[in-house]
């Protein structure tokens, strides 16, 4: 199935129960979250599949070590990050470093300024 003018894949990182990640999921050919608490990721799972989307796949791990595994080259980039912020490690992996679009959501402007300058 092609998805023209549509995004590829999408890495919702530090992802929860997967929320933003499956509103982008409808316009996406795969939606990869990861986030480090396997509660978050279970119910992120159960609620994609509840909502019939097969293109979620949700991952339980540390961030900067699951981005390291996968191998696809990224078209989106979805952050909302934890209290003490993006792992700059993880941003500077090959397959993220081309990445033209990153969306970051933050619970503060103080924070979202912040973020957006690493970012």
């Amino acid at each position: 199935m092609s998805f023209p003018g549509l995004y590829k894949v999408v890495f919702d990182l530090y992802s929860g129960t997967g929320t933003i990640g499956q509103i982008v999921a409808r316009k996406a050919k795969a939606v990869y979250g990861i986030e480090i608490v396997e509660e978050a990721v279970e119910s992120a799972n159960k609620s994609a599949k509840e909502n019939g989307l097969t293109n979620c796949t949700f991952i339980a791990g540390d961030v900067l070590e699951e981005i390291e595994k996968r191998k696809e080259m990224v078209d989106v980039i979805i952050v909302d990050p934890p209290r003490d912020g993006i792992n700059q490690k993880a941003l500077k992996k090959n397959n993220l470093l081309l990445c033209k679009k990153k969306w970051s959501t933050s619970l503060t402007i103080q924070k979202h300024k912040k973020e957006t300058y690493k970012f």
